[in-house]
């Protein structure tokens, strides 16, 4: 990373960052999961015409992340600006589950997201965590790739969750990263 950055847990102070970088991606492939009997592997297909998406943002009570030993929420700032931000809890089964990444659009493919997943990591072994999990869809390619690169694995697939939702056919991908 090439600029200053800081790192700053959730306060009341900086509660108002919450969202600000969730902004439109670029669908521009899927993934492709393949089961072997034994483990998850993946293929891509690149779109012929990509297209923007945002996701909605959560509505939710982000105080409740404040001080709380069980859920926090990390920003990363540059230039004073909250350019990103990771949102994690404990889950039942030792891992740290990973709620919402996102990171502003003109900063990404900046080593951002691998700074706030170094600080989750960082909070989560201070908690006896095993790892990270999260859920992606296979239309964010994008994302897939980095969580890829940051080391996750397929753990599972799911091409039942949004069944009854307008992403009806879209497939869940259960993502892992043990510790």
């Amino acid at each position: 990373m090439d600029c200053e950055y800081i790192l700053e847990q959730i306060t009341c102070a900086n509660i108002a960052d919450i969202n600000k970088p969730n902004q439109e991606f670029t669908v521009f492939g899927r993934i492709v999961p393949i089961f072997d009997r034994k483990s998850w592997s993946f293929t891509e297909v690149l779109l012929h015409k990509p297209y923007e998406f945002r996701f909605p943002d959560d509505d939710i009570d982000y105080a409740e992340y404040i001080n709380n030993p069980n859920k926090n929420i990390f920003f990363i700032y540059v230039d004073n600006i909250c350019a990103g931000q990771i949102r994690i809890r404990s889950n039942w089964n030792s891992f740290c589950y990973v709620e919402d990444i996102a990171v502003e659009s003109k900063m990404r493919n900046k080593g951002l997201a691998k700074l706030l997943f170094d600080a989750a990591e960082h909070w989560d072994r201070g908690y006896g965590l095993k790892g990270f999990m999260l859920e992606a869809q296979d239309f964010n390619l994008g994302a897939c790739r980095m969580y890829y690169k940051y080391g996750f694995i397929i753990g599972s697939v799911d091409n039942m969750l949004y069944y009854n939702t307008k992403n009806k056919g879209d497939l869940a991908l259960y993502w892992y990263k043990v510790f």
